[in-house]
């Protein structure tokens, strides 16, 4: 005669499966959360990286010009106009030469895009806004007020050129003649930035 076999193991209980659900939903939502944050991060790294290239090609562009440009007709054009204002303010604009004072930040008007094309403001796409200053030391005299490190002498020039963008480009851009450091944080932009020293030509 066969006996039949009593099954005592035991399955789980809800309480138990709830448990592992809500472990599991934590685990998905941890990972999914590292995925975006790998994500943002590429992303930031490729705009980084377009800016510092455009950076380097302005800054290697106004490097390039002659050491006087102050004539508006032979002044370089900028968005199809020679960059000028009250007469004579040009690319390598500074008003006062030698007074240890960057003239002020000079700017296209139309921002350009990861291959350094110009592009409107509202065409899609990120847009990197370009602007620069100028510190002249002026062609003959002593450095200005504060002379030192960092101040160029007679026959020198100083230039900045600053690439700003957006990850999420607001409704209105701030006036970048004049935006600050603290302007930008406000806004939530981000920006690269370049500095050099050149010579006068001879």
């Amino acid at each position: 005669m066969k006996r039949k076999r009593r099954k005592t193991g035991k399955g789980f209980s809800l309480v138990e499966v709830l448990i592992a659900l809500v472990i599991l939903a934590v685990g998905i939502l941890v990972i999914a959360q590292m995925q975006a944050a790998a994500i943002d991060g590429l992303t930031f790294s490729r705009h980084m990286s377009s800016a510092t290239q455009l950076a380097q090609q302005h800054l290697e562009y106004l490097r390039s010009l002659p050491f006087h440009e102050s004539d508006a007709t032979v002044c370089p054009t900028v968005d199809g106009a020679a960059l000028r204002d009250s007469g004579d303010r040009c690319v390598l604009f500074d008003p006062a030469d030698g007074d240890g004072e960057p003239g002020p930040f000079l700017y296209y008007t139309n921002p350009r895009n990861e291959l350094g094309q110009e592009v409107l403001r509202n065409a899609p796409g990120m847009k990197y806004y370009l602007r620069w200053q100028v510190e002249r030391g002026g062609v003959s005299g002593t450095p200005g007020p504060g002379g030192g490190i960092g101040i160029p002498g007679p026959g020198q020039m100083a230039i900045t050129v600053q690439v700003i963008w957006w990850e999420r480009q607001p409704a209105e851009i701030p006036d970048l003649s004049q935006m600050t450091a603290a302007d930008l944080r406000a806004s939530k932009g981000r920006m690269v930035e370049f500095r050099c020293l050149r010579q006068q030509d001879f």
